[in-house]
């Protein structure tokens, strides 16, 4: 009996901890996942141009605090994409997060200023560092995952 109740209590975080994914996978969750992972690390490491400062910039309300609750949001889920725990629900939150990120930053270069605009800051690799934002490709990995 006593070893009944023991690997009832172990299959579930075997399961946990067990995949039977392609290797491919790794790929696309390491890759969003260091992004998401430096994006927030950044956000405490440079404030002024990362986190409150550039919230404050551009427009979001009550930036110190949201400007850390993301900066934890990015760090941690990034964290555990790198890793593989959690990921689905790591996904759905930074998901939900780029969504956002999204919407309030690219959303309103496309209605202002046009697509073609709107798609060259989306994809533009060749402009300063702190200039680029790689929000635009990050929601694809992270379906997948």
């Amino acid at each position: 009996m006593y070893e009944v109740t023991t690997q009832a209590m172990d299959k579930p975080l075997f399961n946990l901890l067990n995949t039977n994914a392609p290797a491919a996978t790794l790929v696309l969750r390491l890759l969003p996942g260091l992004v998401f992972f430096a994006e927030g690390i950044k956000k405490f490491m440079f404030p002024a141009e990362w986190g409150v400062g550039r919230f404050e910039k551009i427009g979001i309300i009550f930036p110190s605090f949201s400007a850390p609750f993301v900066g934890v949001v990015e760090t941690v889920g990034g964290l555990l994409l790198i890793i593989g725990l959690f990921t689905r629900p790591a996904a759905l939150l930074l998901l939900i997060h780029i969504s956002v990120a999204l919407l309030t930053t690219k959303l309103p270069i496309l209605l202002h200023k046009g697509f073609w605009p709107a798609e060259a800051e989306a994809r533009a690799f060749w402009v300063k560092p702190g200039q680029r934002n790689p929000s635009a490709s990050l929601p694809f990995p992270i379906l997948y995952c």
